[in-house]
């Protein structure tokens, strides 16, 4: 897991000539189409915007974001498609079932 924290104040993101802009009080950061180093965005912030454009282009390069509220409670989540790899399912259901894997991963989450 790679997550993108923003946190605090005017959280702005939105899509700029196939770029994704995140802006933050005077920080802006852009990322290319496919070049995106996150694999996730944690929002814990107090007001801001985000643009369809925005949802769109993360979704296409699977990228999940997830909204938190003052108290780091979940308030809304998205996810980019599911895979359809056959064999990583089986081998998430073979750790489903086994309570030392799951132990194991859940202490590591």
């Amino acid at each position: 897991m790679n997550p993108l924290l923003l946190s605090g104040f005017g959280i702005n993101i939105d899509v700029n000539k196939a770029h994704l802009t995140v802006k933050q009080k005077n920080n802006v950061v852009e990322f290319e189409p496919h070049r995106i180093p996150y694999d996730s965005i944690v929002i814990d912030g107090h007001y801001g915007s985000i643009s369809f454009e925005a949802m769109r282009w993360l979704s296409k390069h699977d990228v999940s974001i997830a909204l938190l509220n003052w108290n780091g409670n979940l308030l809304s989540l998205t996810l980019p498609q599911e895979t359809l790899n056959a064999d990583l399912k089986i081998k998430q259901y073979e750790k489903y079932f086994d309570p030392e894997s799951r132990l194991c991963i859940a202490g590591q989450i």
